[in-house]
């Protein structure tokens, strides 16, 4: 930390040998780090405001004085690690307020031309102070313009996506170390030691930490080892942050207005069972028809009148009572006199004619 002299201003200066970033491929980084802290202007990002360069066409990078210096705005609070390692509590709202901050920032840099990818989010690299929050430390970042990336170093063990193994830059993998690095933080473990499906890798969140809804939904889907399956930017992880709803539960109600119909369907099928018999029943000798003479007459008289015909199932095409309502005609396959107080058949017929059938029923009258 160091004081502008021209105005007092407090500053981060951030220095670094050119041997070692000579040793680790770092100069390319540093040159990129700075030249996109300059064309970035966002509460929650560092300021670039100078850099120190003291490498020229003829230094010895090996010989160990060359320096290289970034100069940055001064970022207060305190980073996530440091809340962890104390074991400093956050609330909820705390917790939910700085994770939108950081969505916030990771949108606008997805959004930048060409998008901007950190590539090495974790808890040493986001400060927060109360609901605010600041990514900081940019030297693993790099343009997503294309879709892969040689550089894989970014990123650090138990935080970085899979894809990033594979060399690929795309702004879902901010969303993965983002998402771990605030699962990390509920949880007050090391990324290594958190819960995972053995098969799949993936984080199992749930078990992991004890936050109220969206949070648990938001950490799963920005946390989702797959690259297909994951949320694909930092808007989207906004949008469902924002706009999550539980899901409705509908509550069960009884059907009291269906209960008008229960005494008319009681009295349908009663009716039903009386007219249509079944069949193993009303072709036995003496089956059915024995002892319902009486009410099948009378439910005959009622329904469809003394001379009327009822219509049953295929089995019983024509019914017809004789006056006194004992004897009883059935058509199906042959004609059939039944003695109803009997119980059984008068005369069976071959299958009749209507002739023959008309000159039966007024046999009956």
């Amino acid at each position: 930390l160091v004081r502008r002299g021209s105005d007092g201003l407090e500053c981060v200066l951030k220095l670094m040998r050119v041997a070692d970033l000579a040793q680790w491929n770092g100069l390319d980084g540093f040159y990129q780090e700075a030249a996109i802290l300059q064309s970035l202007n966002r509460t929650g990002i560092p300021r670039y405001l100078d850099i120190i360069d003291t490498v020229t066409p003829d230094t010895d990078v090996d010989a160990g004085d060359a320096v290289l210096g970034l100069v940055q705005s001064f970022v207060p609070g305190a980073s996530l690690a440091q809340i962890i390692e104390r074991g400093s509590p956050m609330s909820a709202e705390d917790y939910r307020a700085t994770l939108e901050r950081c969505l916030e920032l990771l949108a606008f840099l997805h959004g930048h031309v060409p998008p901007v990818v950190h590539r090495d989010l974790s808890p040493g690299n986001i400060m927060v102070d109360g609901e605010s929050a600041w990514i900081v430390d940019f030297g693993s970042v790099r343009h997503a313009a294309g879709a892969r990336d040689t550089l894989t170093d970014g990123g650090r063990l138990g935080f970085a996506p899979p894809e990033q193994d594979r060399g690929e830059v795309v702004p879902a993998s901010d969303l993965y170390t983002l998402g771990m690095t605030y699962v990390v933080l509920a949880a007050r473990k090391s990324a290594a030691n958190l819960p995972r499906d053995p098969g799949t890798g993936r984080v199992d969140v749930r078990a992991s930490v004890d936050l109220p809804e969206p949070l648990p939904t938001v950490l799963e889907r920005m946390t989702d080892p797959n690259l297909g399956d994951r949320l694909g930017d930092a808007a989207a992880a906004l949008a469902l942050l924002r706009t999550w709803r539980p899901p409705v539960k509908t509550p069960f109600r009884f059907p009291w207005r269906a209960l008008w119909l229960a005494p008319a369907l009681v009295v349908f099928v009663a009716w039903l069972a009386v007219l249509w018999p079944p069949e193993h029943q009303a072709l036995q000798l003496g089956g059915w028809f024995s002892g319902h003479g009486d009410p099948l007459s009378g439910m005959t008289s009622t329904f469809m009148g003394d001379a009327g015909a009822v219509t049953g199932p295929a089995h019983l095409g024509d019914l017809r009572w004789s006056a006194g309502g004992r004897l009883l005609v059935s058509v199906h396959d042959e004609l059939i006199v039944w003695d109803t107080e009997a119980g059984d058949a008068l005369a069976t017929l071959p299958l009749a004619t209507g002739r023959e059938r008309g000159v039966v029923f007024a046999g009956l009258a």
